[in-house]
């Protein structure tokens, strides 16, 4: 029989060990939903940075190939997903095809997501003293970064504990519409309406648009290069692919394929909205955070609380393959089959506890 993939305990009942969960259950809705959060992320706050350091033809060039590029890997990964036994994973595509490699791609995983579920943390960090500031409080303990953070951590820490991104559905839901709104703000701000001046700050610009640099259609030098990065990662969701094969209910490739295409055109429309709208307002003088560029006010203080929220309900559905490739890790560690699916909820619970 088949060894067990790095997923298997993630789809393990806590009660009952030995009884894997039943799997495609989700509704498309869901997949969707967790899906497209997955790829929206603080990301979307350095779109407009991205597209004043290339120039907004080249800018939305580059948006437009990273989402191609991502539609594509996912179809492959969801097509690699069906030809080995479910739960499909990283771990048990890559043993099928090159086992010598599941090393490095759990590894690979493990360091994408925790990398990404940090920085969420390091966002919380940064916009709620900013958000208490301008709520009046100019000192004391919810001023500093660090309250913030650990408050971050406490609300994400329960959200990590589930087993199937199914569950993750509602939270994913509200994510989506944090963004959606941070989108209009962002908008408002450009269409240059009397009653929101994006130079309003005392020291960051005046009605004479100091606050506003150039605008270039097209840029390729060595700042070009250096925002490459942000474009890439934008669409940035294989790891939660496989997690969509395993749980849409009635899966075939074309609900695999549907539900890519429309979560990443979703994402990149998000995308171009926030990133041509801030472009436009700023120019090259945006800065990589946008919300750093605008003045403080009750709706960019909102906007604001918003992201901090949008990347909070963003981090378990990265937590959750980072988990799995952990597992994965493990079991590279321990091959001892019997021993493995007795104590999976141990070792589940163990790895969380130490990721988080």
């Amino acid at each position: 029989e088949r060894r067990a993939s790095s997923v298997y305990s993630q789809y393990t009942d806590p009660d009952v060990p030995e009884e894997p969960v039943v799997l495609n259950d989700a509704s498309s809705l869901s997949c969707y939903t967790n899906l497209t959060n997955t790829i929206i992320g603080s990301g979307v706050l350095g779109l407009p940075y991205a597209i004043a350091n290339s120039g907004l033809i080249l800018g939305l060039g580059l948006v437009l190939l990273s989402s191609c590029l991502s539609i594509f890997s996912l179809h492959l990964l969801s097509i690699s997903a069906t030809r080995v036994p479910p739960p499909a994973s990283f771990y048990s595509v890559t043993e099928a095809s090159v086992p010598q490699l599941t090393f490095m791609i759990d590894l690979a995983v493990v360091i994408q997501c925790f990398g990404v579920c940090a920085s969420y943390l390091i966002v919380i960090g940064g916009l709620m003293p900013d958000v208490v500031s301008q709520l009046g409080v100019n000192s004391g303990f919810f001023t500093e970064r660090y309250p913030w953070i650990l408050l971050g951590f406490a609300l994400v820490a329960p959200l990590s504990c589930f087993n199937k991104m199914d569950a993750l559905k509602f939270t994913s839901g509200m994510s989506v519409a944090f963004v959606l709104f941070l989108m209009v703000m962002v908008l408002l701000y450009s269409l240059g309406m009397d009653s929101l001046d994006p130079c309003a700050d005392e020291g960051v610009g005046d009605d004479d648009g100091e606050c506003v640099g150039d605008k270039p259609m097209f840029s390729l030098d060595g700042n070009t290069f250096r925002v490459l990065s942000i474009f890439i990662f934008a669409f940035s969701c294989q790891t939660n692919m496989f997690p969509v094969v395993n749980e849409l209910r009635n899966p075939t490739q074309g609900r695999f394929d549907s539900i890519a295409r429309s979560a990443i055109f979703s994402a990149g429309t998000i995308y171009v909205v926030v990133a041509v709208a801030g472009f436009l307002t700023y120019g090259t003088k945006v800065d990589s955070n946008i919300l750093v560029s605008y003045p403080k006010n009750t709706l960019t203080t909102i906007a604001r609380v918003c992201v901090s929220l949008l990347v909070t309900f963003s981090y378990p559905i990265l937590f959750l393959p980072g988990r799995s490739a952990v597992m994965g890790l493990w079991r590279e560690f321990d091959k001892d089959e019997d021993a493995w699916i007795k104590n999976v909820t141990f070792r589940y619970n163990i790895v969380t506890v130490c990721l988080l």
